[in-house]
């Protein structure tokens, strides 16, 4: 018989990852299921020994911090790390870091980290009974132990996960998400599909937990240390106090001289990392054979279905960081899905956990590698010199000289203000950037930043009051300035559902990152957005935090009092809900008008709609027309009318170009009658083309198209007229511009190589399921246009038209082929007045939910060669 549950989210493991996302979402008050294969008694493993301040700060969100705080070591025991070449051998150098009952004093390493919580040394043996206990006070989190996942399906409603109990009893659970925090050998990734990428082996390490008063002892009248590296000529390895007064944690790391673990004596390998004799004894409470690796997985992700901590990288424990970017994947992935689950934000916020995290967790990786590399370098590969350990002027010179070169690499390693508080997200969906960019950093070092995508600096706000504490749930409106109206914002985002609270604060003194009036700062003390008055586009603003948008661009806001930044756009990153509707129509001023009817009735096919002096239309479908020509010297486009659904989406349109700065005007009675549509803004764009932004075209009932070159029908309709590809001489504004303000999306990207020092990136941007609408080029060129495209309903359409213009004479520039991007298949002619038009069928169509953006090295998968 198959128990069946049903619930928002399973998560798949219970260690500090998985109990950490169960935490966050309980306290979200969103359903959880846990699925755990050990017993809720189990004691958990003790590899882990150190909560990072960046975690600590998520704890005291949580509750737990001074619970964390009290575990594991006495207040009295030292959290120092020595370098040695044995507890009772010689002692190299020393890492002094405060006990319990010293951490108030100054003078350490981390005495001045701008923190509410310093790091502790505390082992997952005693860490993880205290997040069970929080997470069993949460009514909505239920734990089934005994039991582990199998396998997942997903369809239009979410996830099926398939469990199974140790006694062979069949569990399906019904849930909205599943996360996948069950360790470096996940059934979640390997159901996914998803491989770990990266160094697969760093060195090999066998780990023993024994119980043994005797070892204090070893430290003698020294000052004891929580970890004690051991480097000798027969053993290098480390260890741990676990609780400071009988367990220990004892590593011994494989060298060369070791083809497997059993080569390594067991018992013997103890006694010399101790620097014990055989007499010496101690209980076994545990055993681990592990490998150190640097492997990131190639993705986060499946639909519904995501991954965190080891289950999605995996790099040797130095600066003690795996499991604390792990508790950080995990909370960042409950919020998420918590806020969809909630209604809140729609589901592209998901976007934002993979493109956050995972870029994240690759480059702290490194760090660590780095940091083993470095030691490895210090103390040299293979077997120590003898002088290492000998008495005497020698001995003393050898081991202070390495001593002083092992402290300098490894103080940013038990000190890792960088780790803890310098990564940044830079090409986050959910962020509005600004420009500025967040300082570097590395393990040890960092610099306090608002710059977007940075942690917010902590300051006290009174005795034990942390700015961190008075943050919101998700995100929060911090005033410095109580007298800027920020009515504006707030209502955009209660119009909008987006949680926003707004809270007073005074500006702190000691840091110059604060320049600004105004910061939103996410629930993770993430600075989303900073000004010194809401910014022009409140609405805006608040779709990309709602995570509206699949990618990123700027949001321009007021200048601050800081140094002058310039607003960027990212060509990968795109822009807000999408508003256009489609390209309506496009009209030409050309010099020849006779020539381009001629050319455009015999050889394109379409029909004449209406002619005036000095002017012609066309029609290519139901519409009332869709190309217009006029006569003028430009040999240009003239204007470019884009539709949108209706009166409120013009209106809404119109306040949104307004309030970004943009002229507006509104078409008159004469031109609405002229373009035989029922409302209608005029702007320009950037680079100067004249836009007319509409809604109600005429459809023609009572006359069909018919066209005197035999073509049964264009492809148009919600999709529009077809696509233009437009020159420009600023491209990061005219990008900024299609996407932030008319809601264009990337499609993708071709890089034109045009000589081997010079290329192009050619920009495709979408609207509605075709392709694109819009392509940009960043070429100066004597007209905007460079070519537009019709699209037809078979091949044989486009034969039929390439003979057609072959016969009138018609510049062929670019044979017939395939595009790598649309695929395609078509050929480009030039027009009488100079500039192209593509002449194409079977391009594939954007699912716009789902389309990821590619980048591509070539224009044609075949064909398209450039004639003219």
């Amino acid at each position: 018989m198959t128990r069946t549950y049903s619930t928002t989210i399973v998560v798949a493991g219970s260690g500090p990852v998985g109990t950490s996302l169960a935490i966050e979402a309980g306290l979200r008050g969103v359903d959880v299921i846990v699925v755990e294969p050990r017993a809720a008694d189990e004691p958990p493993s003790a590899k882990c020994n150190t909560v990072a301040a960046r975690t600590m700060e998520t704890f005291r969100r949580f509750g737990i911090a001074e619970k964390v705080r009290a575990a594991g070591l006495p207040d009295d025991y030292p959290t120092d790390t020595i370098y040695c070449t044995g507890l009772t051998g010689y002692e190299l150098t020393r890492l002094r870091h405060p006990s319990r009952n010293e951490r108030s004093e100054p003078g350490f390493d981390d005495s001045d980290w701008l923190t509410p919580e310093p790091m502790v040394r505390v082992s997952q043996l005693y860490l993880e009974p205290i997040l069970r206990a929080r997470m069993a006070e949460m009514p909505t989190v239920n734990v089934l132990n005994h039991t582990e996942v199998v396998r997942y399906a997903q369809d239009d409603d979410g996830v099926t996960v398939f469990c199974r109990t140790t006694d062979g009893e069949d569990v399906t659970i019904k849930a909205r998400f599943l996360a996948g925090c069950d360790g470096g050998r996940s059934t979640v990734r390997k159901a996914m599909g998803v491989k770990l990428v990266g160094d697969a082996e760093l060195g090999r390490t066998r780990t023993t937990l024994i119980r043994s008063a005797a070892v204090r002892d070893l430290f003698g009248d020294r000052r004891p240390a929580w970890m004690s590296w051991v480097v000798n000529d027969k053993v290098r390895g480390n260890v741990v106090a676990i609780n400071g007064e009988d367990i220990w944690l004892v590593h011994r790391s494989l060298t060369s001289a070791h083809a497997d673990y059993d080569d390594l004596d067991f018992d013997q390998s103890i006694r010399d990392v101790l620097g014990v004799g055989s007499d010496f004894t101690w209980e076994v409470l545990g055993h681990e054979d592990w490998v150190g690796r640097r492997l990131v997985a190639e993705r986060f992700r499946d639909g519904n279905v995501f991954i965190a901590g080891d289950a999605a990288h995996l790099w040797v424990p130095f600066a003690g960081y795996g499991m604390n970017a792990g508790i950080a994947d995990g909370v960042a992935l409950a919020w998420v899905m918590c806020s969809v689950a909630k209604g809140w934000a729609p589901a592209t916020l998901l976007d934002a956990y993979e493109a956050e995290r995972l870029p994240i967790t690759d480059q702290v990786s490194r760090f660590a590698m780095e940091k083993v590399l470095e030691n490895t370098a210090a103390m040299g590969g293979g077997a120590p010199p003898p002088a290492l350990t000998a008495e005497g002027p020698q001995g003393d010179a050898m081991r202070q000289a390495i001593g002083q070169v092992l402290h300098g690499i490894n103080v940013p390693q038990f000190a890792p203000a960088g780790l803890n508080f310098g990564y940044f997200y830079d090409r986050s969906p959910i962020i509005a950037y600004d420009g500025e960019a967040a300082p570097s950093y590395d393990m040890g070092s960092v610099t306090p930043s608002t710059a977007p995508g940075c942690r917010m600096p902590h300051f006290w706000l009174g005795e034990g009051l942390s700015v961190y504490d008075r943050l919101g749930p998700d995100y929060t409106l911090v005033r410095f300035d109580p007298t800027v109206d920020v009515g504006a914002l707030t209502n955009a985002a209660a119009v909008a559902g987006l949680p926003l609270l707004v809270i007073d604060v005074g500006r702190p003194p000691a840091t110059e990152a604060f320049r600004h009036a105004l910061l939103i700062v996410r629930q993770d003390q993430t600075v989303v957005w900073r000004g010194d008055a809401p910014p022009l586009d409140n609405a805006g603003l608040v779709d990309r935090l709602l995570g509206r948008f699949t990618t990123v661009a700027s949001v321009e806001a007021p200048a601050s009092s800081g140094p002058p930044t310039q607003p960027t756009s990212t060509p990968a990153l795109q822009g807000p809900t999408m508003s256009i509707a489609n390209l309506g129509y496009i009209g030409f001023r050309v010099s020849d008008v006779a020539a381009f009817k001629a050319f455009a009735t015999n050889v394109l096919g379409v029909m004449v709609a209406d002619e005036r002096e000095g002017g012609v239309r066309f029609r290519v479908d139901s519409l009332d027309w869709r190309i217009a020509v006029e006569e003028g010297p430009e040999n240009d486009i003239v204007f470019a009318g884009y539709e949108v659904a209706g009166a409120a989406e013009l209106a809404e349109m119109s306040r949104r170009l307004t309030a970004a700065g943009v002229a507006v005007g509104n078409g008159d009675p004469a031109l609405l009658k002229e373009r035989g549509v029922c409302g209608m803004i005029t702007c320009a764009d950037p680079d100067g083309l004249r836009l007319e932004i509409y809604y109600g075209p005429t459809e023609r009932t009572n006359q069909p198209f018919v066209s005197q070159a035999g073509v049964k029908g264009f492809v148009t309709g919600d999709q529009g007229v077809g696509h233009i590809v437009l020159a420009t001489n600023n491209i990061d504004a005219t990008r900024a511009f299609y996407t932030d303000l008319l809601g264009f999306r990337l499609s993708d990207i071709i890089r034109m190589q045009l000589s081997p020092e010079f290329g192009i990136d050619l920009e495709f941007f979408h609207c509605n399921p075709r392709h694109h609408t819009l392509a940009l080029a960043p070429i100066p060129a004597p007209r905007k246009m460079h070519h537009f495209m019709l699209q037809v309903g078979s091949l044989d359409e486009v034969g039929f038209a390439l003979e057609r213009a072959e016969a009138a004479g018609a510049p062929i520039t670019n044979t017939l082929g395939r595009h790598s991007n649309d695929q395609m298949v078509s050929f480009y002619a030039r027009t009488p007045a100079g500039f192209e038009v593509e002449f194409g069928y079977g391009a594939i169509e954007v699912d716009v939910a789902t389309w990821q953006v590619r980048r591509h090295d070539k224009m044609s998968s075949w064909g398209h060669k450039r004639l003219a």
